[in-house]
This record gives structure tokens, C-alpha cells and sequence, in this order.
């Protein structure tokens, strides 16, 4: 994907930032099997529906800190969170 320029970021105290972003989209196969390849046993996977951030456009914030992004009436998974242990 293309550099992006963005104003700001998602901290209070962002606002007069002008930052150089690079982005890319990381498959969820593509982090599990990273680490499962250096020997880390995953216990527990979990997908959220929302981000504890207002970071992309088109998110809502239906509760307190949380910000949903919705398509075809279903919400998306935006954050996940991966448990595991490195095994001998």
C-alpha cells in the first residue's frame, strides 16, 4: 500500500502531528503461523468486534471507548487478542 500522510493521531495530545504512515494488512494465518513457527504453542485466540480506538474512518462509538465499523449489518472484527506459551 502507499505512504499516507496523516494529521494527528489517536492521542489527546496529537493534534499538531503530521505523520508519514506506511500500511499493510497482516492476515491473521499470516501472525499465528509466525509465531507458531518459532515455537509458541497458541492457547486462545479471541476476535473483537470494535477498537478501543477511533482509528479508521467509518467507525461509530455506540459505548464508551469502544468504536465499531459495521458492513452489511454485521460488525468487524477490528482487534484480537492471541495468548500462547513457547514450548520446549
Amino acid at each position: 500500500m502507499p505512504d499516507v500522510e496523516e494529521q494527528g493521531t489517536y492521542t489527546e495530545n496529537g493534534a499538531e502531528v503530521l505523520a508519514k504512515l506506511a500500511t499493510w494488512a497482516h492476515p491473521l494465518s499470516s501472525v499465528v503461523n509466525a509465531l507458531v513457527g518459532v515455537g509458541i504453542q497458541v492457547e486462545r485466540l479471541n476476535e473483537f468486534p470494535f477498537s478501543p480506538y477511533n482509528c479508521f474512518e467509518g467507525l461509530v462509538e455506540r459505548e464508551p471507548g469502544r468504536y465499531y465499523l459495521s458492513h452489511r449489518g454485521h460488525d468487524v472484527p477490528i482487534v484480537y487478542s492471541l495468548t500462547g506459551k513457547k514450548v520446549a
